[in-house]
Formats: structure tokens, C-alpha cells, sequence
């Protein structure tokens, strides 16, 4: 959204009104403006899904991880807003670990609200620290970042609880849900009616949105450079934004959330990023979870992706420290930044 003001209804009182942006996890944020009514009738469409799992809105005790928590390096993770419990995710790491679990202990909690990629790792982490399972939920809820089938069974086999993730709030135009079950090999989203308008165009599988709620900043037709298959009320091989596309040798555009690495992997990888500086080349960016990859490892990573991806890319690998999390706390798993 290059001109957001142009959006706005002339009439609507901003100071009257809430901004809400999101994080960038898949590329710039997307900023928008909504009455308190429109937020309020979200919180409904949230509250009747999660309600399935016994939440019961203000009144549920909830751990969240996300940027409303995000504490600096010299401070304690874990705070306490309201009935919430805030962990910060700048702080999923060994070193911090026994903080964690000390400020967890504390409290209690029914619900797990988060990104996928800090929660997977700290799922890592407890397993490691605490592997009799302590902390009993009866849900976990994702958005605002990609999620794979993989990174939902190593969830599920730890938590062993529903998890619920959602899709679409960045422009308020679009809301679907999926509830994940052992063996899934997909993740089908199922809209919400009444809250948007869901479509694609005839030429492709962009997604496009029209807002019922928001009068402040209307949304009709809306491209939101998503993509995926919109039929029977269903978001289907949904394919992240444009800019997580990858460009082939032969110059066809790719999904970079389709280069994915195995469940098994992921006992030796802490986080991983696609990087894409040159088309027809990636780079597989791994930060070890434990010291460096093993050369056997690496070559099983590799010949993976080549088997699956090398009649389209020359691939290559390399070990990296860390990957920054966005200002929000969310991993960034495409980078492509093309001349």
C-alpha cells in the first residue's frame, strides 16, 4: 500500500480512530486505520473461533509472544499485562532460559497466542529444559507469519492441544481460520463470510479483499498481493506475498515459503532464511542449533533442496550466527533483494 491517506474515508475522525500496522514479516509493514466498532466486531470473530477451545476473550489467562512483549537484552523476559503473560521473543535462547522458566512458573496460563517461528523455538528449548511437560494448554493460536505443516507437528507433539492459526488481518479485508489435525499434509483456510469479501481476479490467484466493517479506512477490491486459491469459501496453497517470490533461471517466480525443510531437520536448526540476491540463485541461510553442522549434515540438507529445487535454482549453503527478527519479533524466512 504505497498511498494509505488516499484510503481513508474524509469524513471519518482519526482521532477517534485506532491504527493498527503489521510487522513485516513477509515484507513492509501495511498500515491501517479502523474505528473502535470495527475493532470491536473483529474481537467477536476471533472470540467465536477461539471460543470452540474455551477462550473467553478479556477473561482468558493467555502467554504471549509477540511484539507487545519485547523487552531489552538486560531485562527480565516474561511481564504481565492484565490477565496476560508477555514473553519476549528477542529472548528464546539458552542463555536466557532459566529466566523464562523462573517468570513462567509464576503464573498460569490457558493459552498459547504467538508467532510460529518463536514458539517453535522455544518448544526447542523446553523440550531441552524441561522435557516432563509442565505447562498444560488447552490451545494454541498463530498468525502474522508463515506456518508450515512441519513447524505445526513439532508444536502438536509437544503441547498436545488444538492450534488454531489465522490469516488475513493485515488490511482488515480478509479472515479465514484453519485448526490443525494430526496428519494434515495442507493447510486450508477456512473465510469468514461476514467479516470480508474474498476473491481472486480471473488472470490469477492473487487475493483480493473487501471490507464489510471498517468505515474509517474502506477497503473495496483490494490487492493484496497475497497469493492463493479462493474456492468454496476456502483459502487453499496459500503462497505468502509477492514479495516472498523467488525468480527461476527460466525467470518463473516461485513461492520462497515452498522451500521448506523437513520436521527432522529442525532438532539441528535453530532458524533458517531463503536468500535471493541474483535470479536463478538462492542461498539456504541455517543458524545451528547446536554449534556447527556436522558435514554430513550439511550435505543432507543440501541435496535435499537440490533434489527438490535444483532443475530451478543453483543452491547454496551457509551457516549463519543469527537471523534478526523484525522490529516486531517475527522471523523473516524470505529475503529477496533483486538489482
Amino acid at each position: 500500500m504505497d498511498e494509505p491517506k488516499a484510503f481513508i474515508n474524509e469524513r471519518a475522525w482519526l482521532f477517534f480512530s485506532k491504527y493498527a500496522t503489521s510487522g513485516g514479516s513477509t515484507g513492509r509493514g501495511v498500515g491501517v486505520w479502523r474505528s473502535k466498532s470495527s475493532s470491536d466486531i473483529e474481537k467477536l470473530f476471533f472470540n467465536v473461533r477461539w471460543g470452540e477451545f474455551g477462550y473467553e476473550g478479556h477473561r482468558a489467562r493467555t502467554l504471549r509472544l509477540a511484539a507487545e512483549g519485547i523487552k531489552k537484552h538486560d531485562e527480565h523476559p516474561v511481564s504481565v499485562l492484565g490477565r496476560t503473560v508477555l514473553l519476549s521473543p528477542y529472548h528464546i535462547s539458552r542463555l536466557y532460559m532459566p529466566l523464562i522458566l523462573e517468570g513462567l512458573a509464576r503464573h498460569s496460563f490457558d493459552f498459547v497466542h504467538a508467532y510460529s517461528g518463536v514458539l517453535v523455538e522455544l518448544t526447542y528449548l523446553l523440550r531441552e529444559f524441561q522435557p516432563q511437560k509442565m505447562m498444560q494448554v488447552k490451545a494454541i493460536f498463530l498468525g502474522s507469519e508463515p506456518v508450515s505443516i512441519e513447524q505445526l507437528e513439532i508444536l502438536f507433539g509437544y503441547w498436545q492441544c488444538p492450534i488454531v492459526v489465522h490469516y488475513g488481518l493485515n488490511e482488515r479485508t480478509s479472515l479465514g481460520f484453519y485448526t490443525y489435525t494430526p496428519g494434515d499434509r495442507e493447510i486450508v483456510y477456512q473465510l469468514e463470510p461476514l467479516y470480508g469479501i474474498t476473491q481472486n481476479p480471473s488472470d490469477s490467484h492473487e487475493i483480493i479483499g473487501t471490507t464489510l466493517w471498517n468505515d474509517v479506512m474502506p477497503l473495496l477490491n483490494y490487492r493484496t498481493k497475497d497469493y492463493g486459491l479462493v474456492s468454496d469459501g476456502k483459502i487453499t496453497g496459500l503462497d505468502g506475498r509477492e514479495q516472498n517470490f523467488l525468480i527461476s533461471r527460466d525467470g518463473h517466480r516461485i513461492s520462497g515459503m515452498s522451500i521448506v525443510i523437513d520436521e527432522a531437520s529442525w532438532a539441528q536448526i535453530r532458524h533458517y532464511q531463503i536468500r535471493q540476491r541474483v535470479p536463478g540463485k538462492i542461498e539456504l541461510c541455517i543458524v545451528p542449533r547446536h554449534g556447527q553442522l556436522s558435514l554430513e549434515f550439511r550435505d543432507y540438507i543440501l541435496s535435499q533442496q537440490l533434489n527438490r529445487w535444483g532443475g530451478f535454482f543453483d543452491i547454496s549453503l551457509v551457516e549463519c550466527a543469527t537471523i534478526p527478527l523484525t522490529p516486531a519479533g517475527k522471523t523473516r524466512h524470505v529475503d529477496v533483494q533483486l538489482s
